[in-house]
C-alpha cells in the first residue's frame, strides 16, 4: 500500500490549504454558536405556572361552565381577557344574556381592526403554543354591541341545535350568515387544540349550509381573537 505522504513530499501549498479548512471549520462553529445563543435571547420566556395550570384543564369538564356567567370557573375567563380591545378603541366589560337580548339587533358602534389582547391572555396563549397545542384560523359572526364584551371578557357557550359551546366557521364567507349584515363585524379568531386529541378541543358539526364549516369549539380558554373586520364582502354560504 502507498505510504502516507511525508512533510517533506508535501506541496507548498498544502499547509496552507489545511490551515483554510480548519479556519473555516472553526468560524462555522463559532457561526452555529452565535445562531443559537441569538435564538435563545430571541426566545419567549417560559409561562407562568398559573397558566400552565390552564392549559392542562382547558376542553376539561368545566369548559361549559367557563362560558356560563355566574360561576368561578366563569371569573376565571374574564380576568383573562379583561382590558383586550380593538387596536384604536378603549377596552369594554364582560356582559351577559339580558344584555344580549336588549341590545340585540342594535347597530351600535363599529369597531374594526386588529385586537390588543391583555397581558394574561398573551401569557396563556404562550402557554398554549409551549405545551404544544397548535392552532388555525376561524371565524366568528356577531354583532357590533357584543364585540367589547367578547374581547375583553371572552366567549360564551351557547346551547345550540347541534350542540352546547362556542360557534365558529372555518371561512369567512359562511362565518356572515351570522352576521345581521353590512356594518356589522366577523371576529378572526386563533383557535387551540392538543393534535393528540383535537376533538376535545374543537369538533365539526354537521350543518345544513352550503359550506357545512361549522365547528364547535369546548371552552373559551382555547379562543384568541386576532382582529374584527366588517361584514359582508363574501358571496353568503348559508343554509342550502
Amino acid at each position: 500500500p502507498d505510504a502516507a505522504m511525508s512533510p517533506q513530499q508535501r506541496p507548498p501549498w498544502f499547509g496552507s490549504f489545511v490551515g483554510w479548512i480548519q479556519a473555516a471549520v472553526l468560524l462555522l462553529g463559532v457561526g452555529l454558536v452565535a445562531m443559537l445563543a441569538v435564538h435563545r435571547l430571541r426566545a419567549p420566556p417560559p409561562a407562568p405556572a398559573w397558566a400552565v395550570a390552564l392549559v392542562s384543564q382547558a376542553g376539561d369538564s368545566h369548559g361549559e361552565a367557563r362560558g356560563k356567567r355566574g360561576t368561578p370557573y366563569r371569573e376565571t375567563v374574564e380576568a383573562l381577557f379583561d382590558g383586550s380591545h380593538v387596536a384604536g378603541f378603549a377596552a369594554g366589560r364582560p356582559r351577559g344574556d339580558m344584555f344580549i337580548a336588549r341590545h340585540s339587533g342594535e347597530h351600535g358602534t363599529e369597531e374594526y381592526g386588529p385586537v390588543v389582547l391583555s397581558e394574561n391572555a398573551k401569557l396563556l396563549r404562550r402557554a398554549l403554543q409551549q405545551q404544544g397545542f397548535v392552532h388555525g384560523t376561524y371565524w366568528h359572526g356577531t354583532e357590533n354591541a357584543f364585540v367589547p364584551s367578547i374581547l375583553s371578557g371572552g366567549f360564551l357557550v351557547s346551547d345550540g341545535m347541534l350542540g352546547v359551546g362556542i360557534y365558529t366557521t372555518a371561512t369567512f364567507a359562511h362565518a356572515q350568515c351570522y352576521s345581521p349584515g353590512e356594518g356589522q363585524p366577523i371576529l378572526e379568531l386563533e383557535i387551540y387544540w392538543d393534535p393528540a386529541n383535537k376533538h376535545r378541543y374543537i369538533k365539526h358539526v354537521a350543518h345544513q349550509s352550503l359550506a357545512n364549516d361549522v365547528m364547535l369549539v369546548s371552552d373559551p380558554l382555547l379562543i384568541f381573537p386576532v382582529a374584527v373586520h366588517a361584514c359582508c364582502p363574501q358571496k353568503l354560504t348559508c343554509v342550502r
